[in-house]
């Protein structure tokens, strides 16, 4: 009976020591693979996920606020999910330099849920489903036509071009002499003398002839009226348009700023590095405006993003200078972005 008791003691022992760790594991994910493709969290309201890391968080980003409560405690980050409904990617920073992501989604159930992630080092074995996400080159402008002038037409090379021929009349014949060409005073009568004209006249007196007829006189030219000068009307000067203005930055980083009002700016950033930058709209400074809200763009390695951005505080009448600072995930780098802005 004692032996029974011992052996049925021994195999309950067993079958709880046999338990697999895994079990109260939500969701497994790799490290290596996050960087590359963000990892989905579809939580509801109440809920409260953890995520364990393979190395210490520094921090954690998300571009909404209001949706999940952050903390962070070694290499855990613990959210608790505030809101009823709501979507915002999260950026996570360990303390090796890993940046991985996260699509975190919020959707009306039951939820107060307590939800664990594990998190493990490298890459998933044999491979990574998610493929990178690649930026499309940029489309090649059309090249013009090219048009060619009509070349002048050419002989074609199996005909023979031949002189005219003249035939002359047989030996003997006279040739036609033409009559010279008979000039106008040619053509005139003689003219008949004076003398010659008394003889005819009875009384033998010739009638005056006006040696110089006098010459016709030309009318007088009509006086032209002046017309006064038109007066020239100053052209009314354009309407102010907004200016796209190439802002200083480091050269990894391309920035264009673009002002659609006097208190709305429009960036486009385009990020040349394999590592994602990150700018908050608090920190942007235009003379003594402004960002007006605590909202953190990230600008994805080798990507692009276009941003708008409202500002508050006193603005001049015309020129302003524009600091942006911000700083590169992972090294922790920081750089700013300058420029002067035609409002």
């Amino acid at each position: 009976m004692r032996t029974l008791l011992a052996s049925l003691a021994l195999l309950t022992a067993g079958a709880v020591s046999a338990a697999p760790y895994d079990a109260n594991i939500t969701r497994i994910y790799y490290l290596a693979d996050l960087e590359n493709c963000p990892g989905k969290l579809d939580m509801q309201p109440g809920d409260l996920w953890t995520l364990t890391f393979p190395d210490t968080v520094t921090d954690a980003y998300v571009t909404k606020n209001g949706i999940v409560e952050r903390q962070i405690q070694g290499n855990r980050l613990i959210m608790a999910v505030t809101a009823q409904v709501g979507s915002t990617p999260a950026l996570v920073l360990t303390e090796d330099g890993r940046a991985p992501r996260f699509n975190i989604t919020v959707e009306a159930g039951k939820g107060g849920r307590n939800k664990n992630v594990l998190i493990r080092p490298g890459s998933t074995p044999g491979g990574s489903k998610c493929g990178v996400a690649s930026v499309p080159p940029a489309p090649t402008p059309a090249k013009p036509p090219v048009v060619q002038a009509n070349p002048a037409p050419r002989t074609p090379a199996n005909v023979t071009v031949r002189p005219p021929v003249t035939t002359l009349p047989p030996a003997g014949t006279p040739l036609a002499v033409r009559p010279a060409a008979t000039s106008p005073a040619a053509s005139r009568p003689p003219a008949t003398s004076t003398a010659a004209l008394a003889a005819t006249r009875p009384g033998g007196s010739a009638p005056a002839v006006p040696t110089n007829p006098p010459a016709a006189s030309a009318p007088a030219p009509r006086p032209v009226a002046a017309v006064p000068p038109r007066p020239v009307t100053p052209s009314a000067s354009p309407a102010h348009m907004p200016v796209t203005v190439n802002a200083q930055a480091p050269s990894f980083l391309k920035v264009t700023v673009r002002p659609e009002t006097r208190g709305t700016l429009t960036f486009t950033f385009r990020n040349t590095l394999d590592a994602d930058v990150v700018l908050n709209e608090t920190d942007l400074r235009l003379a003594d405006a402004n960002g007006t809200r605590d909202n953190t763009l990230i600008v994805p390695a080798g990507g692009e993003l276009t941003s708008q951005v409202t500002l508050r505080g006193p603005l001049p009448a015309l020129i302003a200078k524009l600091t942006w600072p911000g700083v590169i995930l992972g090294s922790g780098e920081g750089f700013q972005v300058s420029a002067m802005l035609v409002l």
